[in-house]
């Protein structure tokens, strides 16, 4: 019984890190997505002012 709990307990942390993990990762897809973004922006506005 006591062993099983340490091994639960093991298992949850690393399922923490693991979602840490995930979670750092989305954020940093969101940060490059949102710098894509705003590049394409002045692309569009930079395309506008030549015409």
């Amino acid at each position: 019984m006591w062993r099983m709990n340490i091994k639960n307990k093991m298992q949850i942390t690393y399922l923490g890190r693991f979602a840490a993990l995930i979670h750092k990762r989305s954020l940093r897809n969101e940060m490059a997505l949102d710098f894509a973004e705003a590049q394409l922006n002045n692309l569009m506005l930079n395309l506008q002012t030549l015409m």
